[in-house]
C-alpha cells in the first residue's frame, strides 16, 4: 500500500506575512533632511569658533617668533660677553652680533607674516614700535631693499698689512662694520641688561596698566581684536600681555594704541584751532 504525501513551503517573509518580517534598507527623505539641518546648524555655530583659533593662533606664532628674537640676542650677549643688537626691518626682527659683524639668526625670512605683500595682496600681519613713538613696521625699510641699497654692504678700507712670509708687502680689501644707520635697533650688553641705540624706553608702568595704552612692542593681526604687548624691562627681561581691541584692525593703523609723531600734531593743531574758535566766539 503507498501512501503519498505532498509537502508545500511558503517563504517566511513572503508577501502573505506582515510588514516587520520584511527586510529593512535605508532612510526615509524626512530622516534625511534633518540629519542634513542638523549639521548645516553644527557648522554655522562652530565656524566662527574655527576661524577665531586660527586667528589667534597665527598671533601666537608671531609671539613667539619675537620672543625667541629677544631672548636668544640677550643670552648670546651674556654668553659672548659683547653686545648683541635687536634690529628691525619691515619683515620683522633680526639679530645682530657685533663682534662676528654679522647677522646671527638663522630663523629669519623675509617669507614671514610680515612679508612685503605683493601687489592687490592685503596685509595679514603688522607690528608697532612703541619705543620709536608708534612707528608702523611698513615705516621701516624693509630687509631686502636696505641690502640691495647698499647699507647691507661692507664699507671698505684699504690698510697696508706686513706678512711674515717671505712675501713683499701688499694693499688687501679690509672689511669695516655693516651700516645700521637709520634702523630701529635695541642692544643687549654685556651683561645682559638693555641699552635703547634708538628711541626711548616705554615705562613697565604703563605696560602693567589695567587697559595699558603702549608697550615697547605691539602686534596685530589682520581681523583679530586680540593684541599682543612686549614689555623689554631695563634688566634685559621681558613680558608680554594679550588685551582684546573694540573693533576688529583690518590694515596698519587701526587699532593702534599709540599715535605716532604726525598723529599726535595733527590733534594738538585741531585742539588749538577749536580753541581759537571758542575764543573767537
Amino acid at each position: 500500500m503507498t501512501v503519498g504525501m505532498t509537502f508545500s513551503f511558503k517563504s517566511r517573509c513572503g508577501p502573505s506575512l506582515p510588514r516587520r518580517c520584511r527586510a529593512v534598507g535605508g532612510f526615509t527623505m524626512i530622516e534625511l533632511i534633518v540629519v542634513i539641518g542638523i549639521i548645516i546648524l553644527a557648522a554655522g555655530t562652530m565656524s566662527p569658533t574655527i576661524v577665531d583659533f586660527f586667528k589667534g593662533r597665527k598671533l601666537r606664532i608671531i609671539q613667539q617668533e619675537f620672543r625667541s628674537a629677544i631672548n636668544s640676542a640677550r643670552l648670546r650677549a651674556v654668553n659672548e660677553r659683547s653686545q648683541v643688537r635687536l634690529v628691525f626691518f619691515r619683515e620683522g626682527i633680526r639679530v645682530f652680533a657685533d663682534r662676528e659683524n654679522k647677522f646671527v639668526d638663522e630663523n629669519f625670512s623675509v617669507e614671514g607674516p610680515f612679508r612685503v605683500p605683493a601687489e592687490g595682496d592685503r596685509i595679514e600681519s603688522w607690528y608697532v614700535l612703541g619705543f620709536q613713538n608708534g612707528m608702523l613696521n611698513n615705516e621701516i625699510p624693509s630687509y631686502t631693499t636696505w641690502k640691495e641699497s647698499g647699507s647691507g654692504g661692507k664699507k671698505k678700507r684699504r690698510r697696508r698689512i706686513r706678512r711674515r712670509k717671505s712675501q713683499e708687502n701688499r694693499l688687501t680689501a679690509d672689511l669695516g662694520p655693516i651700516n645700521l644707520d637709520g634702523l630701529p635697533q635695541i642692544a643687549f650688553l654685556r651683561d645682559g641688561s638693555v641699552s635703547f641705540l634708538t628711541g626711548v624706553d616705554v615705562a613697565s608702568s604703563t605696560f602693567n596698566r589695567k587697559e595699558p595704552t603702549n608697550a615697547d612692542l605691539i602686534l596685530y593681526a589682520r581681523g583679530n581684536t586680540s593684541v599682543c604687548l612686549i614689555d623689554i624691562q631695563p634688566t634685559g627681561q621681558n613680558k608680554t600681555k594679550i588685551i582684546t581691541l573694540s573693533d576688529e584692525p583690518m590694515k596698519p593703523g587701526d587699532g593702534q594704541l599709540v599715535a605716532g609723531s604726525g598723529s599726535k600734531k595733527k590733534e594738538k593743531r585741531k585742539r588749538r584751532r577749536s580753541r581759537q574758535r571758542k575764543s573767537r566766539s
